[in-house]
């Protein structure tokens, strides 16, 4: 079976992340996906009954938070030293000393 085949068995349960990973949006848990039986005992299992229930009525409060992927917490942290990086640039070409940054520390 395929990863692809095993998420449109049970939409709106799992997604697919970085090269092959089966994520259950409810459990936040990778699950493993070559045998059918073991996710469909996982759907049907009572922790992730239980742990749907309480997603969705998250999601109806509007309290919801997505786990994020390895790729992407890769992708913000570049993205953060980047902008690091042009301050420090910025301050340096202002002649501005590095210890005033201190006083920026509240808008990161």
């Amino acid at each position: 079976m395929k990863i692809l085949t095993m998420n449109a068995e049970h939409p709106g349960h799992f997604k697919v992340v970085d090269d092959g990973i089966l994520l259950c949006i409810y459990c936040n848990y990778a699950i493993k996906w070559e045998k059918k039986s073991t996710v469909d005992d996982h759907v049907r299992g009572p922790v992730h009954c239980a742990k749907k229930a309480a997603y969705e009525k998250k999601q109806r409060n509007g309290e919801i938070r997505q786990q994020r992927t390895i790729t992407s917490t890769i992708s913000i942290a570049d993205s953060k030293k980047e902008l690091i990086e042009d301050l420090i640039q910025a301050l340096a070409t202002a002649n501005i000393p590095l210890e005033k940054v201190n006083s920026l520390i509240p808008f990161f």
